[in-house]
């Protein structure tokens, strides 16, 4: 019998838009996601939030962003209270098409490569080719921007011994790709509008629509909060009115 599953979302106290994101993901989660048992916010959990669980976790690694992602990874990984596997979710992730939880494919967008002027990202993203070359595993960049389905076993497998604090890399690509005998994803193309995004409604919308899900940036144009207020016009179960 297949069970419901839980979604976990990790968010932090700073906002820029006063966690508008995880509002609208929410609300995109509840339109589009069937199959849910119990939605967890790991960190910060915003007044309005209701009918989720949450669990107080601080990010004490403030140069490494990723180990904190990792810390609080673990951690969900040996709750006994959070199914498994669990649907982890960002808050800057928008579903745009119906999917049941546990049935979220895993999407890469090729192999472990940047172009960024981040370098502090770059850095991550080269590291985690380096580490997984010299232990001869795949090099598939799952660090998009989808949610992915966490199977705890696998996780922690592939964290175990392993010096993430010390370590600079990205927690998603290395978790799929130390997952014994798994192949790859589904290769999908990225899509993440930033403060800069002036199409349209009648020009993004067929976008977003054509694919499983979409992200934003921290500080998203006027044309990306409209496009969220139209998609995502009622309010969900998991925030007060």
């Amino acid at each position: 019998m297949i069970m419901d599953i839980d979604v976990v979302y990790f968010n932090i106290q700073k906002s820029y838009s006063r966690h508008a994101e995880l509002r609208f993901s929410l609300r995109s989660l509840e339109k589009y996601v069937s199959g849910i048992k119990d939605v967890y916010v790991i960190g910060y959990a915003p007044e309005w939030c209701e009918n989720i669980v949450f669990i107080k976790k601080n990010d004490p690694y403030h140069k490494n962003k990723d180990a904190n992602i990792i810390r609080k990874m673990i951690h969900c990984c040996q709750n006994d209270q959070i199914s498994d596997p669990f649907l982890f979710v960002n808050d800057d992730h928008f579903f745009s098409q119906p999917v049941k939880a546990d049935n979220f494919l895993f999407y890469h967008k090729g192999t472990l490569f940047t172009d960024t002027v981040n370098a502090m990202y770059r850095h991550r993203i080269n590291r985690t080719r380096e580490l997984l070359l010299a232990k001869q595993l795949p090099v598939f960049n799952y660090d998009i921007h989808t949610p992915i389905l966490i199977h705890k076993e696998k996780l922690l497998n592939a964290f175990q011994g392993f010096d993430y604090i010390g370590d600079y890399i990205v927690m998603k690509s290395w978790y799929m790709n130390n997952w014994e005998g798994f192949d790859k994803g589904v290769e999908i193309v990225d899509c993440k509008f930033n403060s800069s995004e002036r199409r349209t409604l009648l020009e993004l919308k067929p976008k977003v629509k054509a694919r499983p899900c979409f992200s934003v940036t921290d500080q998203m144009s006027k044309q990306v909060i409209n496009l969220l207020h139209c998609m995502y016009t009622e309010p969900s179960k998991y925030e007060q009115v």
